[in-house]
C-alpha cells in the first residue's frame, strides 16, 4: 500500500506527539478522566503549570486535544477526530 506525501507527513506529526513522555501522560490522563482542567492535570502529573500548558498547546495544535473556556478556567478533552483514536490505539499497542 503506497502512502501519499500528505499521509506520511500526518503520521510523522502524530508520532512526534507520542515521542514526549509528558504528552503521553496527558493523553492517558484525558483518556481516563474524559476531561480535565489545567490545574487538575498539573496536580495529577506533578508538573509546573507552564510545562503542562506548553504541551497542551502542542496537542491542541495537532488536533489531538480540544478545549473550552469556562470563565478563567480551561477544560481539556481528547478530540473526537481520528487523530486521537489513532494515538490511543498506538499507545495501547506499545
Amino acid at each position: 500500500m503506497r502512502r501519499s506525501h500528505k499521509q506520511i507527513q500526518r503520521s510523522a506529526r502524530l508520532a512526534a506527539v507520542i515521542a514526549n513522555p509528558t504528552r503521553v501522560a496527558i493523553l492517558m490522563l484525558l483518556h481516563e478522566r474524559k476531561r480535565a482542567y489545567v490545574g487538575e492535570i498539573v496536580a495529577a502529573l506533578d508538573l509546573t503549570q507552564s510545562a503542562v500548558s506548553h504541551q497542551l498547546a502542542l496537542l491542541v495544535e495537532q488536533g489531538v486535544v480540544v478545549f473550552t473556556k469556562e470563565g478563567r478556567d480551561v477544560l481539556y478533552r481528547l478530540s473526537k477526530k481520528d487523530n486521537s483514536r489513532r494515538l490511543l490505539k498506538a499507545l495501547r499497542n506499545l
